[in-house]
């Protein structure tokens, strides 16, 4: 119901309280006037909750994106540099043939290089990747 219906319902249920035309008139606009302030500033709270828990959702997310990062970052700083590389370069989005060329090496050699580093973090990662589940977990849960 809008604020206007909602004046009009509680006019007529207090319509034997009211005396004359000039008062009701009256007495219409105060209620929709004061109910329209209210509806403004219930807004305006809710607006500036919804921002509040919108910037904590985001620095949550970005803690645990940084945390998430940091944890991959440690494991492929373990690796040899040439997986390293590799590796870091799949990140990037780069596939196997674009990786090969700019390293100057067979696409066989990068296939080999990304399973043994891939085999690796997976190691590395292995007692951490519950950790990480969570992390991505709960980045996805809060939207």
């Amino acid at each position: 119901m809008d604020i206007v219906q909602d004046a009009f319902a509680y006019f007529w249920n207090r319509r034997s309280e009211i005396h004359s035309i000039s008062s009701a008139k009256c007495y219409l606009f105060k209620y929709v006037k004061n109910r329209s302030i209210n509806y403004l500033r219930d807004r305006r709270v809710e607006t500036a909750y919804l921002k509040r828990i919108e910037t904590k959702k985001f620095a949550s997310n970005t803690i645990i994106e940084e945390e998430t990062h940091h944890i991959i970052y440690n494991a492929i700083q373990l690796l040899s540099p040439q997986g390293q590389r590799v590796i870091e370069m799949t990140l990037d989005g780069l596939k196997n043939h674009e990786i090969a060329i700019q390293l100057g090496i067979s696409l066989n050699t990068v296939k080999t290089i990304k399973g043994r580093a891939f085999k690796a973090l997976r190691v590395e990662l292995k007692d951490r990747y519950i950790e990480l589940f969570f992390h991505v977990l709960f980045r996805q849960t809060d939207g």
